[in-house]
């Protein structure tokens, strides 16, 4: 067999550019494509690979061999890596010198024989390098991908050609870098948010233009850099992205047409120094893990809620202002809605079908106008507070659910739908009206109510339940009501209150004035006139036929 000189490619592995040749750090493992993240200004790398001579017998390589370094796009044809070759290129290293030669890198498996120096290029290109019979080399070369020229999740394969050919060279791996590009800056200046425009996009804070318009794996930043324009979003279809963040952002988003903005995995967090007058539909779409909202004080006047199929936990990390539009609650997914604990002012609740969670924790959940759950729906009200504060004709939809309090405190004529159960019920303010729907039970722990009028949604009759207790109204109209459960129902007439009829369970007489066996109570010396007959209050303790 004729003596032939043959090199493989045993090893390789990508490197920092953080230290000279000696002292630079790994960024990857051993014979493992490296995930480079082209979100930064000179997305760079060190490649490094072993080479051994394989051929059969002992014949060397001559001094004057060179080794050029190719790539292969996304599958492409291989193309000479120069100091400008469009997709990946050489770079000049301030760690490293053109032209020097390697030493045996301790995180790089050894070749076969004796390890001859190699060399440094910058260029793509290593010339007059020999490698001698049966021995071994390192070749280090310094990488820039080209950002324009990438895309996200694509791959860039590396091989290194003998005199400009693959003749006499074996693989045995492939060196491999896997583009990341996730993120999107927004630019300086005034300008729309179309799905086909890359001026106004960037891949990191402050670059060029020429990135490719936000899509869903993308998270999008509005920062300090993106200027105090406004940028108005308005795409011609509904648009999908990973994440929003406006830290640092000092101008207006707006919107304009109608396409919803869709908030793929990640989170939203608005600026308190911006502007925000988005006003289509922002949506939770993610179907797994936890999004996050901060508004930073933001006021959201626009459709708001996660989208229909979504199932991952959406959780408010600040109180959260909804005003002109319900939340959207309806997911068919197991989404989860966390108030986190804290106190939330929303236009309404739209929860009208689907499977969601509501965690309302222990504040106060401020509802403007109607409220919706299906009884599909899942209620953890922990010791939460719904209050309606609406003065149109709202309505509350239980779903047949378990709340915790529950207050209403401005003037309409309110609905509760369907039979639910709560801790405290109060009504204190001067409400016209409440209807309880004919045929349902609310259940109580404690129920008060002031001037208002309490009936059903018809004469079939509604009931009001709880186990123990007294339940007191005053100046209220009662009618086709049963109060029941085993608690004291007094709606005395004395207070102001009229039985409207059809009630049953309700004490709307006081208790006599006469003493058992007898004879009137009568206030006591110092607290009135002794012979005035009263009847007995909360404050008045009784002692042998005296109130006091």
């Amino acid at each position: 067999m004729a003596n032939v000189f043959a090199l493989t490619v045993q090893h390789y592995r990508f490197f920092n550019d953080d230290g000279s040749e000696t002292t630079m750090t790994v960024a990857a493992n051993e014979d493992t494509a490296l995930t480079l993240n082209i979100n930064q200004a000179t997305p760079r790398t060190i490649l490094r690979m072993v080479l051994s001579e394989t051929g059969a017998g002992s014949i060397s390589g001559a001094t004057t061999d060179d080794y050029q370094l190719q790539y292969s796009y996304d599958g492409g044809a291989y193309t000479n890596v120069t100091t400008t070759s469009s997709v990946v290129k050489g770079f000049n290293s301030t760690n490293l010198t053109d032209a020097g030669t390697t030493t045996n890198n301790p995180n790089l498996t050894d070749g076969g024989g004796t390890f001859v120096a190699g060399e440094i290029s910058e260029s793509g290109l290593v010339t007059d390098r020999q490698i001698t019979a049966n021995n071994w080399t390192e070749l280090v070369y310094t990488l820039e991908v080209v950002h324009a020229n990438v895309a996200n999740a694509k791959n860039i394969d590396f091989r290194v050609l003998l005199n400009g050919a693959t003749t006499n060279m074996t693989y045995s791996v492939t060196p491999r870098i896997t583009v990341q590009d996730t993120k999107r800056y927004a630019l300086t200046g005034t300008w729309t948010w179309d799905a086909t425009t890359t001026t106004n996009w960037g891949w990191y804070s402050n670059s060029a233009g020429g990135a490719s318009v936000p899509g869903s794996a993308m998270q999008v930043f509005f920062d300090a850099n993106s200027g105090a324009g406004t940028i108005t979003f308005n795409p011609a279809s509904n648009q999908t992205i990973s994440s929003l963040d406006f830290t640092g952002f000092t101008g207006t988003f707006a919107s304009g047409g109608s396409s919803a903005l869709l908030i793929g995995t990640g989170d939203v967090t608005l600026a308190s120094g911006m502007t925000y007058s988005f006003g289509n539909s922002l949506l939770f779409t993610g179907t797994s893990g936890t999004q996050n909202l901060t508004t930073n004080g933001k006021t959201l006047a626009h459709s708001f809620g996660i989208g229909s199929s979504a199932a991952s936990t959406l959780k408010f990390l600040d109180t959260v202002s909804l005003t002109g539009n319900n939340f959207a609650g309806q997911s068919s997914g197991a989404a989860t809605i966390d108030f986190n604990n804290l106190s939330h002012t929303l236009e309404g609740i739209d929860a009208s079908s689907g499977t969601a969670t509501f965690l309302l924790g222990t504040g106060t959940c401020t509802i403007n106008a109607s409220a919706n759950f299906a009884t599909t729906v899942t209620i953890t009200p922990s010791t939460s507070l719904i209050k309606l504060t609406s003065n149109g004709s709202p309505s509350f939809t239980g779903g047949g659910k378990t709340y915790y309090n529950f207050e209403i405190t401005q003037a309409f004529s309110f609905t509760m739908v369907g039979s639910n159960t709560f801790n405290t019920f109060t009504i204190d303010t001067a409400a016209s009206t409440v209807k309880f729907t004919d045929g349902t039970t609310t259940t109580v722990s404690s129920f008060v109510a002031d001037s208002v009028a309490l009936t059903g949604t018809g004469t079939a009759g509604w009931t009001l339940s709880d186990a123990s207790g007294t339940n007191s109204v005053t100046n209220c109209t009662i009618d086709h009501s049963t109060a029941t459960g085993g608690a004291t129902w007094n709606a005395y007439t004395t207070n102001g209150n009229t039985d409207g009829g059809s009630n049953v369970g309700w004490i709307f007489t006081a208790p006599s004035l006469l003493m058992p066996g007898g004879g009137f109570w009568h206030l006591s010396e110092g607290w009135g006139d002794p012979g005035v007959a009263v009847v007995p209050q909360t404050l008045h303790t009784i002692n042998q036929g005296i109130a006091t």
